[in-house]
């Protein structure tokens, strides 16, 4: 069920983990830019052997807009290299003040309410699109042989 190229795991995880990204971004405060919102997004782990011992894992987080400037010939001639700058996508390195607040500050929290309310919904289209995903493997096997 899980293989090189993720297989029907794969498949079933995006789809349960898309419907909580769907609501954190629903949650999220709009603020004046919607930059928050923007940047919420679904990725897949490369490594999650490393650090859960899994096949397959997606997860729901904030993108930081932040990166380094590479040891390219154009940059060493610029004199950036190992600077950071802020990617296209725009910097909300902010959301973790906005999800559980500061001194000054109360939380708003949109991740984990949104975990909270469509953990069930997700449980529930994970198991219903696996099942889709094998019986299509499954028809697919007993095609090739």
């Amino acid at each position: 069920l899980g293989s090189k190229g993720g297989g029907p795991v794969r498949h079933a995880l995006h789809a349960a983990a898309t419907v909580m990204r769907d609501e954190a971004i629903r949650l999220a405060p709009q603020g004046d830019t919607g930059n928050l919102k923007r940047n919420i997004y679904l990725y897949r782990d490369r490594n999650p052997k490393a650090s859960t011992g899994a096949t397959e894992r997606y997860l729901v987080g904030v993108r930081k807009g932040r990166g380094q400037y590479k040891a390219s010939s154009l940059n060493k001639k610029l004199g950036r290299v190992g600077g950071s700058y802020v990617g296209p996508r725009g910097n909300a390195y902010y959301w973790f003040y906005v999800e559980f607040g500061t001194v000054k500050m109360g939380a708003r929290p949109f991740l984990r309410p949104a975990f909270e309310s469509k953990k069930n919904d997700a449980v529930g289209i994970f198991t219903e699109d696996l099942k889709k995903q094998v019986a299509a493997a499954v028809a697919k096997a007993r095609q090739s042989t």
